[in-house]
């Protein structure tokens, strides 16, 4: 019996080989940075310093000569000043108090007008395309084989840039079709390098993600790759998640205040028996993805499953225990967190027969924000 445990896939020298002689026809795609929307900035105003100088004196003098309304008479006729006397008088202790308290003033207010000036000039930053970050974005997957089938199809891709944006992965090939091994593990690894070569065209991100799944399919007819694979590509971008599908599976984003919002639409015929789908990637079959963007708020999860794991896992039980898994990816990560999980649905039996309900390889990769949001 093959052994459960996770272990990441290796692909042999000549598999690589292959790979990398398709990656390279791929060159010219070269992006200087991942996942970033142009930089928006904030235009910063022309530089009103010595205008704002200019009023903060024309105010301390009209102020002075509020407060002391001789002042200019004697500071413009000061030969008619009479001799100063002897010992001075109270109202000129009261004058010499106010022309300390406007200088104060005055030396307050061009401080003031230097920090506001220091605010303007950071308006020159380039911003996020996005104001929203949520918190540090945590990504984590796990794939096992299952205790029916002896060999796992399945095969899954993560890449966490930064705190805010990151790649998710997830295929599972074809079963009754010779190669589902093979294209599940070329495909995954061919999106993810796809899609870390950025985005040099500045196309929408869901048009990113079904151009990678286009260059895919170009890849399996030019190796001649026979085997059959689906594909959920999820891409997240601050707070935005964006996704391109093939297949069946499943694509589940938990909010933060419970609510269970499922994204994947399986390619299935009316009709038809519900292992049968009408959309994969293979080196003939022509696709039409299912696209779409979708906003997660800090606080929720976003789930990328094979249909081995989506046909099992309670996403209702998810969502009411949703902050004690997030405490879960926070101390110990998201793969721990999917391993414990495809562990509990491999051991799940049937309460009459004592029968495995899994019938199928087991893959669920997680993107969760845990330290955002409010407990509800």
């Amino acid at each position: 019996m093959p052994t459960s445990k996770f272990t990441p896939y290796r692909p042999s020298k000549p598999y690589t080989a292959r790979l990398e002689a398709c990656v390279s026809a791929c060159r010219n795609r070269e992006a200087e940075q991942l996942m970033k929307a142009p930089p928006q900035s904030v235009a910063n105003p022309p530089n009103k310093r010595n205008h704002h100088v200019v009023a903060v004196i024309a105010i301390a003098i009209l102020l002075l000569f509020a407060a002391w309304p001789s002042f200019g008479q004697e500071f413009f006729d000061f030969p008619m000043l009479p001799p100063p006397s002897p010992e001075p008088s109270s109202d000129a202790f009261v004058q010499i108090a106010a022309l300390v308290a406007m200088a104060v003033a005055l030396l307050s207010a061009l401080a003031a007008m230097r920090r506001i000036r220091k605010r303007l000039e950071k308006g020159n930053e380039p911003m996020a395309a996005s104001t929203h970050t949520p918190s540090p974005l945590q990504i984590g997957g796990a794939t096992r084989t299952g205790k029916v089938r002896t060999e796992n199809q399945d095969a899954f891709r993560l890449w966490r840039f930064d705190d805010n944006h990151g790649v998710m992965i997830v295929c599972d090939g074809v079963g009754g079709h010779p190669g589902g091994r093979e294209a599940a593990h070329f495909a995954a690894e061919y999106l993810l390098r796809f899609l870390k070569r950025g985005n040099p065209d500045g196309i929408a991100l869901p048009d990113l993600c079904e151009s990678a799944l286009t260059a895919v399919q170009k890849a399996f007819a030019e190796l001649q790759i026979s085997g059959l694979t689906t594909a959920i590509v999820a891409l997240i971008d601050n707070d935005r998640l964006h996704y391109a599908v093939l297949g069946d599976g499943g694509l589940t984003v938990v909010h933060q205040d419970g609510m269970v919002q499922n994204l994947l639409a399986p390619h299935h015929a009316l009709g038809e028996a519900e292992n049968i789908i009408t959309a994969y990637l293979s080196a003939k079959q022509t696709f039409t993805p299912r696209i779409g963007s979708v906003r997660v708020e800090a606080g929720g999860m976003v789930l990328a499953m094979t249909d081995g794991t989506s046909d099992l896992l309670d996403m209702d039980w998810v969502a009411t225990d949703r902050w004690r898994l997030l405490e879960l990816i926070r101390t110990r990560g998201a793969d721990q967190l999917c391993v414990h999980l495809l562990k509990n649905i491999e051991a799940a039996r049937d309460e009459e027969t004592g029968a495995v309900l899994h019938s199928d390889n087991m893959t669920l990769a997680i993107a969760a924000w845990p330290e955002g949001g409010e407990k509800s």
